[in-house]
């Protein structure tokens, strides 16, 4: 979402999860549809899985298998 218009839609009427900021300029994350983002007014989001925090709680243990870790060697 850029300015309130959906500039791409991978998900066809599926779930996705998502972080953006609605026209109030708050922020938004949860899992939502296309039609659902339109009618909660997001301006603003990009989609990505998994959350990182649910609730103010970890949803992933340690780096979850992603990145680098600082003193391992790639």
């Amino acid at each position: 979402m850029v300015n309130g218009s959906v500039i791409h839609n991978s998900i066809g009427n599926e779930q996705t999860n998502l972080i953006g900021f609605n026209d109030k300029g708050q922020l938004i994350l949860k899992e939502i549809t296309v039609r659902e983002i339109i009618t909660n007014r997001i301006q603003y989001a990009v989609t990505f899985n998994p959350n990182l925090l649910v609730n103010g709680k970890p949803m992933i243990e340690g780096d979850g298998g992603w990145g680098w870790r600082m003193g391992v060697s790639p």
